[in-house]
């Protein structure tokens, strides 16, 4: 009697590492600029959100996820932020809003 079985072994999925991205932020011209490193994330894997005050960044690649907060400066448009992944690197550009100037309005008589 032929009692060999085999045994097929699946091989691991290395577990998603969940990890803050290493960012650099700084104030430019036109408003904020914040750069972070995403290495492997595709375009289609990052969320970014700008919700109550705070921009979050969720990313995804075969081996990592991402995920940080920013609180928001007041003066921030949050319905202009922008973003564009390249080799890696997410690059998000928060223009200001315009800040209204005083004048004087003419006030005339009826």
């Amino acid at each position: 009697m032929n009692t060999d079985t085999k045994t097929e072994t699946a091989t691991p999925t290395p577990a998603r590492v969940q990890r803050v991205p290493r960012v650099d932020v700084w104030r430019a011209d036109e408003g904020f600029r914040v750069l972070a490193e995403l290495p492997g994330a595709q375009a289609e894997s990052v969320k970014l959100t700008a919700e109550r005050g705070v921009l979050t960044l969720y990313a995804e690649s075969p081996r990592h996820s991402w995920k940080r907060s920013f609180e928001l400066p007041d003066d921030v448009d949050a319905d202009a932020i922008a973003a564009r992944l390249e080799k890696g690197l997410l690059e998000i550009s928060m223009p200001r809003v315009p800040t209204a100037r005083s004048r004087q309005i003419r006030v005339v008589s009826a």
